[in-house]
């Protein structure tokens, strides 16, 4: 059926939040889609409620907690749709949010997209997650538009045009489910964080466009800020060194990786009086790419192998300079501050 959207939910725990979005969905203007959840082995109940008060959903229930990435490998193959919206459980949507991505996705050089993300909690400011589009500088450090690191901005409809990005947001994202299986889809070993970013790096490998579409609004009660757990921090920095090993050319490596060390043993010591928690993240996140190289080799092979951009051309795409050290150190706060 053409432009039918299969939307994947993915539930860990949260029925409250869940029905919250269920009911928000019913508002859909655009009719043409199915919902799936996919539960990963929810201890709360999940799939009781699920059963009881939404029978006529398609529900997988996964034997263990496989995380985002896997999870929702999981799930899209399960999916009738050609095109495919991964969802969080903590949403909810404007009437036209689908349908506006669908008119979007109608070019098909486009793999993928996403909405404008707006917090749930205040309706007037854009939301950690995704925000108003993903960006990236070239030592894998990302922001948004609206969304510089922990600095979030009131959306006064600065960022309202449709354009290229970099990366679309997991909170919220539409894409074509031919273009997602057969570039890999997500990279399970990431488990939680960046597995978004990694993908659509891969597609920018690819050739393909994606895009923001503000005229789609979603509002995603996330979890504010990067997060206060060292398993967080660990995920966050470890995933993030992931993507540059495994994604960029040898020679581009030798070139970056250098200045990257110096950036995390930057991070690392910054944080370790103030946010000691932090600092451990990093730490341990390097050793396990350390004690793991067979493992970062092999996927980087297999992504060189398939690559159909250059690096210069990728790079092209970016944010100039450090995201990093012109927020902590210049103070820039607003994404109108960076070059790209």
């Amino acid at each position: 059926m053409k432009n039918f959207v299969s939307i994947i939910i993915l539930q860990y725990g949260g029925t409250e939040m869940l029905n919250r979005c269920l009911n928000s969905l019913t508002k859909t203007k655009y009719k043409n889609y199915e919902i799936i959840i996919v539960d990963n082995k929810s201890k709360d109940g999940s799939v009781k409620f699920i059963k009881k008060n939404y029978p006529n959903l398609k529900l997988i229930e996964n034997d263990n907690n496989y995380g985002f990435a896997e999870g929702n490998n999981i799930g899209i193959k399960h999916a009738n749709g050609e095109l495919v919206v991964f969802m969080n459980n903590d949403i909810e949507v404007e009437p036209d949010w689908l349908g506006n991505l669908i008119d979007t996705m109608k070019d098909k050089k486009i793999a993928a997209c996403q909405p404008k993300v707006l917090s749930l909690i205040d309706k007037q400011r854009f939301e950690y997650a995704g925000a108003g589009g993903g960006f990236i500088d070239k030592y894998g450090y990302p922001i948004c538009r609206g969304r510089v690191y922990d600095n979030i901005e009131e959306d006064k409809g600065q960022y309202n045009d449709e354009i290229d990005v970099f990366w679309v947001c997991g909170v919220c994202m539409c894409i074509r489910k031919d273009i997602f299986i057969n570039s890999g889809g997500f990279d399970k070993d990431f488990f939680v964080y960046g597995e978004e970013i990694d993908l659509c790096w891969r597609l920018n490998l690819l050739g393909y466009s994606l895009k923001y579409v503000p005229s789609s609004v979603i509002y995603h009660l996330g979890r504010g800020t990067s997060g206060t757990k060292i398993k967080t921090w660990y995920w966050l920095h470890r995933n993030h060194s992931i993507l540059l090993l495994k994604n960029y050319s040898l020679k581009s490596l030798l070139k970056i990786m250098p200045a990257k060390l110096i950036l995390e043993a930057m991070a690392f010591f910054a944080f370790l009086f103030k946010d000691y928690k932090r600092s451990f993240g990093i730490f341990f996140g390097w050793l396990w790419v350390i004690f793991h190289p067979i493992n970062v080799i092999k996927r980087h092979n297999q992504i060189q192998r398939i690559r159909k951009i250059s690096d210069k051309e990728i790079i092209k795409k970016m944010l100039k300079g450090s995201t990093a050290i012109e927020h902590f150190i210049m103070k820039k706060k607003l994404f109108q501050e960076f070059v790209y």
